[in-house]
């Protein structure tokens, strides 16, 4: 008996740094890039005020839609609107209405959508200084309604 409960506490303790690991590191990016990398790596690099954001039902499960009001751009953000989604749950990027940030997107393999993530360096305006002063002067857009 004595054996057993000694076999069964050896288990637990050897067993619990495998599986507190694996809670402690929920986002596992690849690789982290560089603001020039990431630029390079994305189809469109942009900031953006957030108009409108939901989750909606995909054949990948739930993602979030999120539609931007394009202030600046340096890479193809052509539009006064861009919507990007937000399919990697581990790594996402928490996008709240009225808010800005800078986005790095790249186009979704066979899909054809623009997606982001924050192993893609995509930020609130606030966290992204660094970003900004790499990537220099992006292309203004001109106020609504002016």
């Amino acid at each position: 008996m004595m054996r057993a409960t000694l076999r069964i506490i050896l288990l637990a303790a050897v067993s619990a740094p495998a599986f507190a690991s694996v809670a402690a590191a929920p986002c596992d990016c690849k690789k982290s890039l560089t603001p020039a990398e990431a630029r390079k790596a994305a189809e469109a690099v942009f900031v953006g005020a957030v108009v409108e954001s939901h989750r909606e039902l995909t054949q990948g499960g739930y993602e979030w839609r999120v539609r931007l009001s394009v202030e600046q751009s340096w890479k193809g953000a052509e539009g006064d609107d861009v919507v990007v989604y937000v399919t990697n749950a581990d790594c996402s990027v928490s996008f709240e209405a009225g808010k800005r940030y800078l986005v790095y997107a790249r186009r979704q393999e066979g899909r054809g959508r623009l997606v982001t993530d924050s192993c893609t360096r995509t930020a609130p305006f606030e966290a992204g200084s660094e970003d900004l002063q790499k990537l220099g002067a992006g292309k203004q857009r001109a106020a609504k309604g002016t």
